[in-house]
């Protein structure tokens, strides 16, 4: 059975599963977006509703293998053999199960791999890369380390690290800087140095806001990262209130944290260790009235989101993780995600975790909040029922009023009938009885106005707690409004795209991977280090690669005799 068949009627579309009507070459960019992604499964044969169609006309079947077989030769760059599986089950519908590609970027060959031909999944979509992604993909597929690129700038200066080494009772040797992978065997400085020194440029922004969204708190944290760290757990954990109860039963103090056990500070350890440094984008911590929410760039590395929840362990930037280690600042690294979902298994709300390809998102739970509004929700109820009961005490009694005239009337109807059958034999004075127990009648009817009047006002009284209850529920809409706010503001940063005309070949990226961990390479050394890579080119096709393939991407620097090429600083 293909991977992710379904009984009939059950096929819907998520972030792993694309549904189609025909055999359209549209098909064709979401094989690849799955390629660049992390695999998925395409149903041909499937509304958008789930509705099956199907095919069976077996002329019609072998016209869609026979196309599909010609994608799988031609249409794509590099081959994707092995990758791809299709065939139809059993409700008569195309199955096409796409792998994680292994040597990405893939693009449509007939596009090359510029953001026209290169798609990436994200969410239950597709779109186009862009020119940094797709750097970042071929980089990625030549075993790339960001760690261990040397840094574009050689400048450094290393107090606040030197700081935080004496305080852990270390001495910070040049012998130390290069174990640790600040420096290189060559005495260049890393970009893992870079991020350490204080002339980083990494940048963590912390904010609070209110229930109307207006910022409460707004700080950025720079420097070395280390220090970095020491910041914003600080801040972190002066925003994580502390609320004390008596308990009414046991007298006994309770405290409660806003966010449970280590929740926050391994959530901030993991989103600062986790990061993937080469895309320009920041750190962000935002305190809501309900919940926190981090968010740090860069997917999950080498994994799937159930295998991190599961325990396994991944390192992005392993010898970041060392240092954080050696000073002490990690406890049980690794299994953050499984430690902060134990810290709620005690309350009915959980932590929630979103990746994609470029950001990964931890969502915690305020326990505090919904404490408070479970409380006043409970509170709220019992007051309102409190005063319903006694205003339905009140309409008994006055129901139980009402009865006692209508039993006092029944005695008097009993006497009246008894004057009637005695009066029967003198008219005038029976008309003028039947006249006296008309008014009568009169004053009941006013009785029974009154108990009518009564219950009106009990309905308004019920209206007024159906306002109330209104009221609460618009709160509720406020609240969803600030998280639609905040999905508008997280779908921004995923709004990246621009166009790319020249195609990179097999040649180029092997160039540029030398231009990247080579800066200031003239073309003659480019060539040799091409032949110990076991390719063949001549100076003139080496510089006309260049030329007209990678001008996108780097630069030359210097002077005729001196000069050579360098990565653009945009990347």
């Amino acid at each position: 059975m293909i991977r992710g068949e379904q009984k009939m009627n059950e096929y819907h579309e998520d972030e792993r599963t694309e549904l189609k009507r025909e055999l359209i070459n549209d098909i064709k960019c979401e094989i690849v977006a799955f390629l660049n992604s992390d695999g998925g499964t395409i149903y041909v044969g499937v509304d958008d509703d789930g509705k099956v169609i199907g095919f069976d006309d077996y002329k019609i079947k072998d016209e869609m293998d026979l196309k599909i077989g010609n994608w799988m030769q031609d249409s794509f760059y590099p081959k994707p053999f092995g990758l791809i599986q299709y065939a139809f089950n059993k409700d008569n519908v195309l199955v096409i199960s796409v792998c994680k590609g292994t040597r990405k970027p893939y693009f449509l060959k007939d596009k090359g791999p510029k953001p026209s031909g290169v798609f990436i999944r994200v969410g239950r979509s597709k779109r186009k890369a862009t020119n940094e992604e797709i750097l970042h993909m071929i980089m990625e597929s030549h075993n790339y380390s960001y760690e261990d690129d040397i840094s574009n700038e050689q400048e450094l200066t290393f107090k606040e690290f030197e700081r935080t080494l004496d305080e852990n009772g270390i001495k910070p040797t040049s012998r130390l800087m290069n174990s640790l992978g600040l420096k290189n065997k060559h005495g260049f400085y890393t970009n893992l140095g870079y991020i350490m020194s204080d002339q980083s440029n990494i940048v963590v922004k912390l904010a609070e806001y209110d229930d109307n969204m207006n910022f409460k708190i707004k700080k950025s944290f720079g420097g070395s990262l280390v220090t970095i760290l020491k910041n914003v757990e600080e801040q972190a954990e002066r925003l994580n209130d502390l609320k004390i109860i008596i308990d009414g039963n046991t007298f006994k103090r309770i405290e409660t944290k806003s966010y449970p056990g280590a929740s926050i500070r391994e959530m901030i350890m993991n989103a600062i260790c986790h990061a993937d440094y080469f895309i320009h984008s920041n750190i962000k911590i935002e305190f809501f009235p309900d919940k926190v929410k981090i968010t740090s760039p860069g997917g999950i590395f080498n994994a799937s989101l159930e295998d991190i929840m599961n325990g396994v362990q991944t390192y992005r930037n392993p010898k970041l993780v060392h240092i954080f280690d050696k000073l002490g600042m990690i406890e049980n690294f690794g299994t953050g995600i499984p430690r902060t979902i134990y810290s709620y298994e005690d309350y009915d709300i959980q932590p929630e975790f979103k990746t994609t390809n470029n950001f990964f998102v931890v969502t915690l739970p305020n326990i505090n909040f919904y404490n408070e509004l479970e409380s006043s929700q409970v509170n709220t109820k019992n007051s309102a029922d409190g005063r319903l009961n006694d205003r339905i005490n009140a309409q008994n009694k006055t129901d139980g009023r009402l009865n006692d005239r209508i039993n006092a009337q029944n005695k008097t109807d009993g006497r009246l009938n008894d004057r009637i059958n005695a009066q029967n034999k003198v008219d005038g004075r029976l008309n003028g009885r039947i006249n006296a127990q008309n008014d009568a009648d009169g004053r009941l009817n006013g009785r029974i106005n009154t108990q009518n009047d009564v219950d009106g006002r009990l309905n308004g009284r019920i209206n007024t707690q159906n306002m109330t209850d209104g009221r609460l529920n618009d709160r509720i809409n406020v609240q969803n409004d600030a998280d639609g706010l905040l999905n508008a503001r997280e779908n921004e940063q995923n709004n990246m795209d621009d166009q790319f005309n020249e195609s990179i070949s097999e040649l180029g990226k092997e160039i540029l991977m030398i231009i990247m961990q080579n800066p200031g390479i003239r073309i003659p050394k480019i060539v040799i280090k091409l032949s110990d890579l076991g390719q063949t080119a001549s100076y003139s096709q080496t510089r006309n690669c260049i030329r007209r393939n990678l001008l996108d991407y780097v630069e030359r620097r210097g002077s005729k005799k001196s000069g050579g090429y360098y990565l653009k600083d945009k990347f």
